[in-house]
């Protein structure tokens, strides 16, 4: 997706964003120099529709959130958080475990929106799982007993008509994040059907069987 900002140009080839029904969740690329453009470039930002949760292995050092020291991407991060009101989730515990030094570092950071700072709890997981990076665990202080968001049934879809309606439909002329988001909405809408909302205990689109089968364990 081109545009006339840079914002664009790096939301078309390795942005993330995914509709989760009460906010949007940004995962950002994982590429200093595109990180750097990002984070200076309010316009991204501003197009994303409020609220939002950005999520990422930043690899950017602050003593805001936990770093022993603070580096340059630490810093760009520090003046996008004060100019957009951004907040952080992090309690300052370390996310990182370095295997060559041993040294432990906070770089993986959650930033919301102030109107989600006090519906998440975030932590860290106590095992690596064979990994360099703890995983964050993100908590909601909503009750879990409410109605149930409709959800994509991906494996009913007409992926041949999804791929037709595209390539017919996605050059409209308007590049900004939100109409290419809306356009791609409605093509899903007419060729992927979707669940009926209802009443259940866990509200989240990820619980499937496996899930099930792990908690009755």
């Amino acid at each position: 997706m081109t545009g006339e900002s840079e914002l664009e140009t790096i939301a078309g080839d390795g942005f993330r964003c995914l509709l989760s029904g009460l906010s949007h969740l940004a995962m950002v690329p994982d590429d200093l120099v595109t990180i750097s453009s990002f984070w200076t470039n309010e316009d991204l930002y501003v197009q994303l529709p409020s609220p939002v949760l950005l999520l990422w292995d930043f690899n950017a050092h602050s003593q805001t959130w936990g770093c022993r020291d603070t580096n340059r991407p630490g810093k760009c991060i520090e003046d996008f958080i004060l100019k957009q009101n951004v907040c952080i989730l992090n309690t300052g515990s370390s996310t990182y475990f370095h295997p060559d030094t041993g040294s432990m570092s906070a770089i993986d950071l959650s930033l919301c929106d102030p109107s989600l700072y006090l519906d998440f709890t975030w932590s860290v997981h106590t095992d690596l799982s064979g990994s360099d990076h703890y995983s964050l665990l993100i908590r909601s202080n909503q009750p879990s007993d409410r109605d149930a968001l409709s959800s994509w049934k991906l494996d009913r879809a007409d992926w041949a008509a999804y791929k037709e309606l595209t390539i017919e439909n996605i050059d409209t002329g308007d590049n900004s994040i939100q109409g290419f988001t809306e356009t791609l909405i409605s093509i899903a809408s007419r060729t992927i059907p979707k669940s009926k909302p209802g009443k259940r205990t866990v509200n989240t689109i990820w619980f499937n069987n496996n899930c099930k089968e792990a908690v009755r364990e």
